[in-house]
């Protein structure tokens, strides 16, 4: 396998549509972007607007209607363990403990001498040293999403998709789970998406943020974040980038953050 985070992914003129019962419905229309080895990019938009719809086609669980998305040379046309994926619910087996939850995102073609190696290696990463035999239920709602995030990572993804992965959490839960995502990133510098609707959590973590319009979902615009980690939330350069992202959505009649420099 390639080395983690070695590959451009490339999404070019991707549309994709879904058949209902109540008729047709657009949910991207023409998306083109490419992401960077070892990035960490923020997509922001309303609901409906295709975000989650454009991850799980980058992972692979959805087609392109027309259009297609590749990562180095090799087209996705299904999951794959380069891609790892981490969702708004933690989505762990109930009867399985922590360690054993982690251990079920290897790979079969690892060799199972490895294995409890490399549960350890991750157990640590997401700092959940001493829960290994906990079940979910005995875990808080951030640890669980800890445990989620390290099963996304034993296959040794290029990729890390997040899809609104701390939305259920409490405010201050949230915010130490953004420390914790940042702090795997710069430990690991795996390329890394986030679909979320926090747009100070876009901010803060990505090197881009990508504002997508409403359904059909496009891109509407690309905001380069050109602040150094760590980011100060209440610095004025901070809050002039919200201030930019809000108007994107809410025009120049609501300018919630305005300063002068």
């Amino acid at each position: 396998m390639t080395a983690a985070g070695k590959e451009m992914l490339r999404i070019r003129n991707v549309s994709k549509r879904f058949e209902l019962d109540s008729g047709s419905v657009l949910a991207l229309d023409n998306v083109s972007m490419d992401v960077k080895p070892g990035e960490f990019v923020s997509i922001v938009g309303s609901s409906g607007c295709g975000k989650s719809t454009l991850l799980r086609l980058v992972m692979g669980l959805e087609s392109c209607t027309s259009g297609n998305i590749e990562l180095g040379e090799t087209n996705i046309s299904k999951p794959s363990a380069e891609r790892g994926m981490v969702f708004q619910e933690s989505r762990l087996l109930p009867w399985k403990t922590v360690a054993e939850n982690i251990a079920f995102g290897i790979p079969k073609t690892n060799p199972k001498k490895e294995h409890n190696a490399i549960v350890k290696e991750h157990v640590e990463l997401v700092d959940l040293h001493g829960f290994e035999q906990a079940l979910p239920y005995q875990l808080s709602g951030g640890m669980q999403q800890r445990v989620s995030i390290a099963r996304a990572l034993v296959g040794r993804p290029n990729i890390l998709l997040l899809d609104e992965p701390f939305g259920a959490l409490d405010a201050l839960t949230r915010i130490q789970m953004q420390l914790e995502i940042l702090r795997i990133w710069e430990t690991e510098r795996k390329t890394m998406i986030l679909v979320t609707h926090d747009i100070d959590e876009a901010i803060f973590l990505g090197d881009r943020v990508i504002v997508m319009s409403a359904r059909p979902g496009s891109i509407r615009k690309v905001i380069h974040i050109n602040l150094p980690r760590p980011r100060d939330r209440s610095s004025t350069e901070f809050m002039n980038y919200r201030r930019d992202i809000f108007q994107e959505f809410f025009g120049e009649q609501q300018k919630p953050f305005v300063f002068e420099i």
